[in-house]
């Protein structure tokens, strides 16, 4: 269309007289502008979108205006056999030609073609829902979008023409009319209201996303979430546990942020995967050198034992650690408030760490008397200062979870599958409708939904990775101990440099009994219901009254020394004179070689006997030299014993010259 344009212009500006300064201004003009075009536009380009350069565009306009201004001059039939006019056709075929073939105008014609077809599939989309909306019941609705996912699509209605409200439509009828066109479980179609009034959501799963766990990054050789669980990495960061099995997105939890610490809890009946859920965030919060781990948990203690070398304390089935372990972080709360640093909320660094306060089976806590104030002051004022707190039980109810005000100050809830719909409203109360994790998971394990509450009812959904097996537990132990360095309290902590000592099982005997503590049961240790406590003091105090026995007369010390030492010497052959089942021998060599020993407790725990008898083989192991003690008191753990490499154990040889041995 231009290029008959250009000549006939010609031809009027030369019969017209109009002289050749004219179009030769105007060639100048039109290049620079062209070339400040173009190369603004070449700012933005890529390979995916390549520009014309403004050198390219400069020299299509002038030579264009060259012409021009010659044509102007002589005309454009000047020339034998009209040279001027067969140049100027044959200049606009080349440039035509080499226009065509330029990668800007390919990608430039590859857009335009790609946006016919998009609006031509969009089209065919809208037209395929106002065909399919009369058999949902949804006649007068549109199509707004339709996004595919890793398992389906996820398709966003518009229902203001329909004359009812899209909470009115979300539900489980308009579910199983999908899975009725479908032909799947309704478990996998999610219809819920948008955050926009008179939207509506439509989430469909055509695959099963739980046929199979998905195996945590640490355990599975090239994982494609490796990328989401960097060791070491930073508590500031949320905390990735699991993956969105639609989106691929990380599941994430975060317990420290530019607001401070957070308070989280993890809810779900038993199968739900509360404990594998507690072994992905324990995984990360032992990754990150600016977090500190403080474990309670006085029931089942199995994976937390594991977790213990790499935690900085550890009060397992011990009722007055755990209260004293609580105090410990109460009173950090108070120091750190005191310490006059220049950022109004603590910020977590290697060396003042934030300390995450992990308490499993929340419910067995909650039941001491003492220790619920504990929980709440920890609750309400952790935030500021450097502390967070996950808690795990089976019920969100506040009389469960510790008390009101404990359950007023979480921020954070992760919810897995319920026995009774009724449960999951204690999670984020009445006013929001959480999805049920039961029936969007199917039954699965490890299906879990993360909500923060007070932040206007939206949420994540998806499945933790699976960390739970008691050798890949033991491994990332086993490869992260080398890293660990033990923590010292900062210097605005100082003055609980006792009371860490005594958490963590360094501290000194103080000859008040209050360690001895440390073993009660947990139904012991609820006290005031059958008087146990009474009964404990009055032991103690009968324990430390004068014995009565008359003193050794004198010279007869070294005699009566021997006699005790024999005495003692009897005691133990005859308490050690017990050997457990081969099987069962085998398994408790196992646990004292894994890192950290073990108790006589957890021992007691994991085989048929009962404490005393395993405390007897223990001992006669270490008479044998093939079990170790290392520890006090409370602290106390057996280990199996390291061969002596010093000196190769002596035997009888030949020898070379006479035979003689």
């Amino acid at each position: 269309m231009a290029i008959p344009v250009v000549w006939t212009a010609s031809q009027i500006l030369h019969a017209a007289g109009v002289s050749g300064l004219i179009p030769g201004a105007g060639t100048l003009a039109a290049a620079g502008v062209a070339y400040g075009i173009g190369e603004n536009h070449a700012k933005d380009a890529d390979e995916e979108h390549p520009r014309m350069r403004g050198a390219e565009l400069a020299a299509v306009a002038g030579t264009a205006g060259v012409w021009v201004t010659a044509a102007t001059i002589w005309g454009p039939l000047a020339g034998p056999y009209d040279l001027m006019t067969l140049a100027y056709l044959a200049g606009a075929g080349g440039g035509y030609w080499w226009l065509r073939a330029h990668d800007g105008i390919r990608a430039a014609r590859a857009r335009r073609d790609a946006a016919a077809r998009d609006a031509a599939e969009w089209a065919a989309r809208r037209a395929w829902w106002h065909r399919l909306a009369p058999r949902l019941g949804l006649h007068g609705s549109h199509l707004l979008a339709l996004d595919e996912t890793l398992l389906g699509d996820t398709m966003l209605i518009d229902t203001r023409g329909t004359g009812k409200r899209a909470s009115q439509l979300a539900g489980r009828d308009l579910g199983e009319r999908i899975g009725e066109i479908e032909m799947i479980p309704v478990g996998r179609i999610d219809v819920t209201a948008d955050r926009i009034p008179g939207r509506l959501r439509i989430s469909i799963r055509r695959t099963d996303p739980w046929a199979a766990p998905v195996p945590h990054p640490a355990t599975a050789a090239g994982s494609p979430y490796n990328k989401y669980v960097p060791y070491p990495a930073t508590i500031r960061e949320p905390l990735v546990i699991g993956i969105d099995p639609e989106s691929g997105r990380p599941l994430q939890v975060p317990l420290c942020d530019a607001k401070g610490g957070k308070v989280i809890l993890i809810a779900g009946k038993k199968d739900a995967g509360k404990t594998v859920a507690l072994n992905n965030l324990t995984e990360r919060i032992t990754a990150c050198p600016d977090a500190l781990l403080l474990q309670v948990n006085l029931s089942k203690v199995l994976e937390d034992e594991i977790w213990a070398p790499l935690a900085g304390a550890s009060a397992l089935n011990q009722a007055g650690r755990a209260r004293r372990t609580l105090q410990f972080v109460c009173d950090v709360i108070v120091a750190r408030s005191r310490s006059r640093r220049r950022t109004p909320v603590h910020q977590p660094t290697p060396g003042e760490p934030l300390i995450v306060l992990k308490i499993d089976e929340i419910d067995a806590v909650a039941a001491l008397d003492d220790c619920r104030p504990l929980l709440a002051f920890i609750a309400s004022k952790c935030r500021g200062e450097g502390v967070a707190l996950v808690i795990a039980g089976q019920r969100a109810t506040a009389k469960w979870t510790g008390g009101a005000d404990l359950r007023a100050n979480v921020d954070i809830a992760v919810w897995g599958k319920f026995g009774r719909a009724g449960e999951a409203r204690h999670v984020a109360g009445q006013e929001i409708d959480l999805p049920d994790m039961g029936a969007y998971g199917e039954g699965a394990s490890g299906v879990f939904g993360i909500t923060e509450l007070g932040g206007g009812g939206g949420y994540d959904k998806g499945r933790t990775f699976y960390l739970h097996a008691i050798g890949d537990l033991e491994r990332i132990v086993r490869d992260r101990l080398p890293d660990r360095r033990p923590y010292r309290p900062e210097p605005a902590l100082a003055g609980l440099a006792g009371a860490w000592a005594r958490i963590t099982g360094t501290a000194e005997p103080d000859g008040t009994g209050d360690d001895e503590d440390d073993d009660l049961p947990v139904p012991a240790a609820r006290y005031d219901a059958d008087g146990t406590r009474a009964k404990v003091a009055a032991a103690r105090a009968a324990g430390t009254g004068p014995a009565g026995i008359p003193p050794v007369p004198p010279g007869m010390q070294a005699h009566a020394a021997a006699v005790l030492a024999e005495r003692q010497r009897q005691f133990i052959d005859a308490y050690a004179d017990v050997a457990l089942p081969e099987p069962d021998q085998a398994a408790l060599r196992a646990m004292l070689a894994r890192p950290g020993g073990v108790t006589t407790r957890t021992a007691a725990q994991a085989l048929p006997h009962g404490r005393t008898k395993i405390h007897q083989q223990l001992v006669r192991w270490r008479r044998e030299g093939t079990a170790v003690l290392r520890g006090r008191g409370a602290g106390a753990s057996w280990h199996a014993a390291e061969p002596d490499a010093t000196y190769p154990p002596l035997r009888v040889v030949g020898d070379a010259g006479d035979g003689t041995p």
